[in-house]
């Protein structure tokens, strides 16, 4: 029986499954669920040994659409970071093979004690030589918001502040909806970065939620079909990345399912 595909623009992001499932498993399940687009995370190929995690992403024949680096410079320490630009010039290229963009999940790194201005004077001070090198490869290098909770590795926490600092920086936005969908004057924030955007991810918040799970896309009370809405608009033409995890109860592999099949009803009803 033919696995029924899910719409071309769907991708899952690693995360959504738990840490103890293998790539090869998650590969299979991806593959199985019909979706064309998974992320590499870096941690998830280390464990599995570098060359041999890139070599199964290259035989499994679904696409990569970015790589996950989980901090990109311990601000705090300048002495470090040229350290910390050559882990992550490894990780762009690992990008450059397959044509994938690159971002930090929780982004531009520890700062802990420094002030909000003085962890992005750090920051753009030590990017430019792996902007550059991702420049120099093809290779997009991206930054998200992430919530204050991810506040040790992590100094953006709205969409506004990171847009300032990727401005600056000479570098490309992934927007996550999941920290950003109750921002002041967010549409105008969505058409301002949409320019810059190379990643969108999605999950959905159902109120009563304390945590930090992520809920399945479509089954809360975001409105994503308003935000996709302008991307769509604006121009954005990259996959829209399913970054799940707790989901109240639900198996990873049924959330994933759901949350492909609600996007892919929400991207049609869109015209993407």
């Amino acid at each position: 029986m033919t696995a029924r595909r899910a719409h071309p623009r769907v991708c899952a992001h690693p995360v959504s499954f738990a840490p103890e499932v293998r790539l090869g498993e998650m590969l299979e399940i991806v593959s199985r669920q019909g979706i064309g687009w998974i992320g590499a995370h870096r941690q998830r190929l280390l464990d599995e040994g570098w060359e041999e995690g890139l070599d199964l992403l290259e035989r499994s024949g679904v696409g990569v659409a970015y790589f996950v680096h989980r901090e990109w410079f311990h601000l705090d320490r300048p002495d470090e970071w040229e350290r910390d630009s050559a882990e992550l010039c490894t990780v762009i290229d690992a990008a450059a093979r397959f044509g994938a963009g690159l971002y930090g999940t929780t982004g531009p790194g520890p700062a802990i004690g420094l002030t909000w201005e003085r962890a992005a004077e750090a920051f753009l001070a030590a990017v430019p030589a792996a902007a550059a090198y991702a420049r120099e490869k093809g290779v997009s290098l991206m930054l998200e918001t992430a919530q204050p909770l991810f506040a040790d590795y992590h100094f953006l926490h709205t969409l506004r502040d990171t847009l300032d600092v990727v401005e600056e920086a000479g570098l490309r936005l992934c927007l996550d909806v999941h920290p950003t969908w109750y921002e002041r004057d967010l549409e105008a924030l969505i058409r301002r970065g949409a320019p810059l955007t190379d990643l969108v991810q999605l999950s959905d918040y159902r109120p009563g939620m304390r945590t930090m799970d992520r809920g399945i896309p479509g089954e809360g009370v975001m409105p994503l079909e308003r935000i996709l809405g302008w991307l769509l608009e604006e121009g954005y033409a990259g996959v829209f990345d399913l970054e799940l995890w707790g989901d109240s109860g639900v198996d990873d592999t049924t959330a994933m399912a759901r949350g492909a099949a609600n996007v892919g009803a929400l991207l049609a009803r869109l015209g993407a």
